[in-house]
């Protein structure tokens, strides 16, 4: 399940980055944003499968509620990501006339929740060093105040009031990430638990 929730999270984060960087074709986009919403509609029927699978022992049922709590979050986190992505879509030729300052505060903001979504997958795989989510939601704060400043530089927002649209994306897929981030850890503290567990019941001859 991991495995086939990652693949369809970098495949979206990859034509995010493609479009920062302008290297995205308007046209073909639009279709792969229409497969990307195919996809994860495909997604969550497989979630939903995987969810009614019966599990017969007790300690693996309490793994899997936990899991599926975590799998559902990060199913979340891509479908913010695509809904980002629609929007800056669907914002392309608006975005161009944007300020300076605003458009570098988005693109920094994206950036940064950009790495941080693909540094949660690695981290629930162990394969990433955990950052304290206190930075994190730290770091997160400091991009949001700076583009709060940039969207008023002027004194007022610019007129294209779909901006706000985006704007609201990416604080919500900013949220989802770091609910995902507390779960991550929780679930990495609960699943060494077991392990300790196993070993208390090795040591002990099974006996409780």
């Amino acid at each position: 399940m991991y495995e086939t929730i990652s693949g369809k999270t970098e495949t979206i984060l990859k034509w995010i980055r493609l479009h920062k960087q302008q290297a995205a074709d308007h046209h073909r986009l639009k279709d792969e944003i229409e497969t990307l919403h195919e996809e994860m509609t495909k997604l969550d029927h497989l979630y939903f499968m995987y969810k009614e699978e019966r599990t017969y022992f007790r300690r693996l049922r309490f793994q899997k509620s936990r899991k599926l709590v975590l799998y559902r979050q990060m199913i979340i986190a891509a479908h913010r990501a695509l809904s980002v992505l629609k929007w800056l879509h669907q914002l392309e030729n608006e975005f161009t006339r944007l300020p300076a300052e605003l458009r570098e505060a988005i693109c920094l903001h994206l950036s940064h929740l950009l790495d941080y979504h693909e540094q949660l997958l690695l981290k629930f795989i162990h394969k990433a060093k955990p950052l304290p989510h206190d930075k994190r939601a730290e770091e997160i704060g400091r991009q949001r105040e700076r583009l709060a400043s940039a969207l008023y530089a002027g004194g007022e927002p610019p007129a294209e009031y779909r901006l706000f649209s985006l704007i609201g994306a990416l604080i919500d897929y900013g949220d989802r990430l770091e609910h995902l981030d507390k779960l991550v850890d929780s679930f990495h503290h609960y699943h060494y638990d077991d392990k300790l567990e196993k070993e208390l019941e090795k040591a002990t001859g099974g006996r409780s």
